[in-house]
């Protein structure tokens, strides 16, 4: 059996040095991108001489100066060891964090000094707003803390600092909001409304407010999402933006869901499926006009995917577009302003209150277990336990509980 002597460790992030006398070699273990590697050699002086070109390999994190600060830290792991471990959305909006609030806040700390009070006063800082930015929610804290936290894990593990002080920190207190639902009458309004109202603004709402889908599932559909013999839409990606520092950004199409549960087939009844159709039959007659412009971009020109909600030219629908439609037809109502999302709240009320079981209303939601779909409308349910503690009362008193019941 090999035998190995242990060698001095050296400094933070240079790695430890093993010797296996049956090899006869020595065994350098050293983290490299959040990865743990070995290199080998016959002498110590090789060997740590081989760890060193590993580490100064394109992309590894020896391309960063010897004390590097947390700024240059975060750009190193955003740029060498996040891509390809979430999603395009979740990086692009990580990269915005990091440029519009961890960096400005604590980039120009020594990585290695950060403490737990740095970041508590950078989460001071972020709920009181300064001059480059507004006062942040507190769902918006959490996530940067979080992103604070995923980066500093890598630096620990590759011994970069000696503990991940993001982790160490409080985490930030969530208010419990309660979702704003329409009541059925009012919902009932807006669908008549929509039946007066264009093709595009009756089949998208009608298509949101029936589904419970997001506004960005319901932009990313294609037409050959939609199987009209057996009134479905497959939902298998989003129309979502690049962030940016102007708040813009770009619309691209992102061919993932928000989670796996999101990627799902809901069923169209009747009206939004007669509401589709007369959209696209809307559609037609607008390609058809459609000439190519000054430019030569004809029909389309945004995304050549056959998108079902678009512009006059093809193009895709601003994300913010929906939110004028739907704020637009509840303002003439005299509801006053609701937004998409609200709509999705809409329709998980909707289902819940005609006793829709709710593990069936998470997989219409989409949501990736049924625990979100408790923790955002577990207050719905009440009649649905009401009537699980009548059953049991029954299982356990039979009559007694029933007369007792009669007599209140």
């Amino acid at each position: 059996m090999a035998t190995a002597r242990k060698g001095a460790k050296r400094a933070n992030g240079e790695g430890t040095i093993s010797y296996d006398a049956e090899r006869k070699r020595y065994d350098v273990r050293v983290m490299v991108d959040g990865k743990r590697r070995k290199v080998s050699a016959p002498t110590q002086a090789e060997a740590w001489k081989r760890a060193k070109a590993l580490k100064a390999a394109p992309g590894s994190q020896s391309m960063l100066p010897g004390r590097p600060t947390v700024g240059q830290w975060l750009d190193h792991w955003r740029t060498h060891v996040l891509p390809g471990t979430v999603k395009r959305t979740t990086e692009d909006s990580y990269a915005f964090i990091i440029d519009k609030y961890l960096k400005p806040e604590i980039g120009r700390h020594k990585l290695a000094d950060l403490t737990p009070a740095h970041v508590r006063e950078m989460l001071r800082h972020l709920e009181r707003g300064t001059d480059t930015h507004r006062p942040l929610s507190p769902n918006s804290r959490r996530i940067a803390l979080a992103v604070l936290r995923r980066s500093l894990k890598i630096a620990e593990r590759e011994e970069l600092v000696a503990r991940n002080v993001a982790a160490l920190t409080d985490g930030v207190k969530l208010e419990q909001k309660r979702g704003r639902s329409l009541t059925p009458d009012q919902a009932r309004q807006v669908i008549a409304a929509l039946a007066e109202s264009d093709e595009l603004t009756e089949a998208l709402l009608t298509l949101l407010i029936v589904t419970g889908m997001r506004k960005g599932e319901a932009l990313g559909l294609r037409w050959s999402d939609i199987d009209a013999k057996a009134q479905t839409a497959h939902v298998r990606r989003t129309l979502s933006r690049t962030p940016s520092k102007d708040g813009r950004g770009t619309l691209y199409l992102a061919e993932s869901t928000k989670t796996s549960g999101s990627d799902r087939v809901v069923e169209l009844e009747g009206p939004a499926m007669t509401a589709l159709k007369r959209w696209k039959k809307a559609q037609s007659e607008l390609r058809l006009a459609c000439r190519p412009d000054k430019d030569g971009l004809g029909w389309g020109f945004t995304f050549p995917d056959d998108l079902v909600f678009t512009g006059p030219r093809g193009q895709a629908l601003d994300l913010s577009r929906p939110n004028e439609l739907l704020a637009s037809v509840t303002e003439n109502l005299g509801l006053g302003r609701w937004t998409p999302h609200q709509l999705r709240h809409t329709a998980a009320s909707l289902m819940l209150g005609a006793d829709v079981p709710l593990p069936t209303v998470s997989r219409v939601l989409g949501h990736s277990n049924i625990g979100v779909t408790m923790n955002v409308y577990g207050h719905l349910v009440s009649g649905e336990k009401k009537a699980a503690a009548k059953a049991l009362t029954g299982v356990l008193f039979g009559d007694r509980s029933i007369a007792a019941g009669s007599d209140s």
